[in-house]
């Protein structure tokens, strides 16, 4: 399916990355006192709501599209998922037509994605009616 075409990379053991992050935490003197610096995993999620009959062109998407964020955007990341809605619970629609999660190891690695994002952005009207909304989080360990 998609998966050839992210360049996808498992991640290590929960307690392998708790360690590696830990050891990411530094103490850095800022001239105001000492503080500690905290790497963190951050995700960035783009949701695609079907709300006021959106129209959305999966075809043109799976083909098109991630070619483009794989080319701009996924080399900053640590791994992608994209999931098609297919339901939001029994008997419901689905609220999204599609949910992109990519995974950054750190904010430096977000905000390089989102520098070099301009073409994702400007094809969003080629296969997206609406208005997507984007979520920016920590990721828990």
């Amino acid at each position: 399916m998609l998966a050839h075409k992210l360049k996808i990379q498992t991640e290590p053991p929960l307690a392998m990355r708790r360690s590696e992050s830990q050891a990411q935490n530094r103490q850095v003197n800022s001239g105001a006192g000492v503080y500690k610096e905290e790497k963190m995993t951050v995700s960035l999620q783009v949701f695609y709501p079907t709300e006021n009959n959106t129209t959305f062109d999966h075809a043109y998407y799976d083909t098109k599209h991630i070619a483009i964020v794989d080319e701009h955007m996924t080399p900053h990341t640590e791994s992608v998922q994209i999931v098609k809605g297919l339901a939001g619970g029994s008997d419901m629609p689905a609220g999204f037509h599609t949910v992109a999660t990519m995974i950054f190891k750190d904010q430096a690695a977000l905000d390089s994605a989102l520098a070099a994002a301009g073409p994702a952005l400007e094809d969003i009207p080629n296969f997206f009616s609406g208005q997507p909304q984007m979520l920016i989080g920590k990721v828990q360990e």
